[in-house]
């Protein structure tokens, strides 16, 4: 309980002494019940017990022992796992400000790997009993107005903010849809699926206005969708293709890093992130490298890569003047947008960081695989330079 309750206040994770509390009733059960010689345990009774004991090996590791950049920017833990049979993954979250006019309150939403789809209120970070289940599992969550939240699966579910309920379902793709973006003031919607196929859905009729199928036939699988600049792109492995409203390809920009800057064969582009400036910033699959793309120039990369330590970079989101970047070892890096420098590394996660998002610009949110399963609430404020310094020194 004790080991619980310091890695709790370390990590800012209440779910923690929850958890140990429960475990310790569990121990003092397993301790109780392996007395009598003829349980199934007896013999191994310590072992059993010292299973449980999870927070004590925790603080053997040094999980409580965070850097003075990971505590200062760390504001909170939450567990949309808690009192689930089994941890899963976080493969998407989305931050809704709420509307003072239908006194609806900010909402953190949470996508699952099982497809379940978890609500945190978000100005206490408290759990809400509704949750909704998509089919199977699911890849994004997307803020369609204020009332509306899309989820892409197997399927497109429609979510009612106020209710947190299923409000609609659109089976046009066929297969899984792995991207979602509200554009025009969210009147219309653009989704699509990893065979290839855009669709733009007329949002106030909940009707299509236009079908693109992308000619996948050499292999490719469409991975992401954005829109910037009055076109829409498409992240594959090996690239990112622009195309019109009309489907037709106006570029192909080819990840192309130089093989000696990796180490891994094939060199696939994982996510990217499309700048005010023409700028994209695009991450390796299995490899800490990031390239800058020139989209004026043909998508010539700009100057020398971005090198991080990390087995791969997952997922990237812009605040300000800095990219906070979440990558497949759990760390989370944050880096100058102009310098390119890399600025404080953050370390609380225990698996590869999935899905990132901001709430406004008050904090960058985190969540990650199943080892891990939990979602970090971040201050983008600075205490300290980056050479250590107190700014108010």
């Amino acid at each position: 309980m004790w080991a619980g309750k310091v890695i709790s206040e370390a990590t800012k994770d209440i779910a923690v002494v929850q958890q140990a509390a429960q475990n310790v009733l569990l121990v003092d059960t397993i301790i109780r019940s392996g007395e009598e010689e003829g349980s199934s345990h007896h013999a191994t009774v310590e072992n059993s017990a010292d299973h449980l004991c999870c927070y004590i090996r925790a603080m053997v590791r040094g999980e409580h022992l965070l850097s003075s950049f990971t505590r200062e920017a760390l504001q909170k833990k939450l567990d949309p796992n808690f009192g689930e049979p089994e941890r899963t993954s976080i493969l998407a979250l989305l931050y809704t400000p709420g509307d003072a006019e239908t006194h609806l309150s900010p909402k953190l939403w949470c996508g699952l790997v099982n497809g379940k789809v978890r609500v945190f209120d978000g100005i206490m970070w408290t759990l809400e009993k509704e949750f909704v289940q998509a089919k199977k599992s699911l890849s994004c969550l997307t803020a369609v107005g204020r009332k509306q939240v899309w989820v892409g699966s197997y399927e497109i579910c429609i979510i009612e903010t106020e209710t947190i309920q299923s409000k609609r379902i659109l089976s046009d793709h066929g297969e899984f849809v792995i991207d979602i973006i509200a554009v025009d003031d969210s009147r219309y919607v653009y989704s699509a699926s990893v065979n290839g196929v855009i669709i733009r859905w007329y949002v106030k009729g909940l009707t299509v206005a236009n079908r693109i199928a992308l000619d996948m036939s050499a292999g490719e699988t469409l991975r992401s969708l954005q829109h910037a600049q009055g076109y829409l792109w498409c992240g594959v492995w090996k690239g990112i293709w622009k195309i019109n409203k009309s489907g037709e390809i106006l570029a192909k920009l080819s990840f192309d890093i130089p093989r000696s800057a990796v180490s891994v064969n094939p060199v696939e582009m994982e996510c990217f992130h499309i700048m005010e400036n023409g700028q994209i910033w695009a991450g390796c699959r299995r490899d800490g490298t990031i390239v800058v793309m020139d989209t004026k120039n043909g998508g010539k990369i700009m100057g020398e890569p971005i090198k991080l330590e990390a087995k791969g970079i997952s997922i990237m989101v812009k605040l300000k003047n800095r990219m906070w970047i979440g990558t497949k070892s759990g760390i989370m890096y944050v880096v100058d947008i102009e310098t390119r420098a890399k600025i404080k590394d953050l370390k609380a996660h225990y698996d590869a960081v999935r899905a990132l998002c901001c709430a406004d610009d008050r904090y960058v949110i985190s969540g990650a695989g199943s080892s891990d399963g939990k979602i970090i609430i971040w201050s983008p404020t600075d205490s300290r330079s980056a050479s250590g310094r107190f700014l108010l020194e």
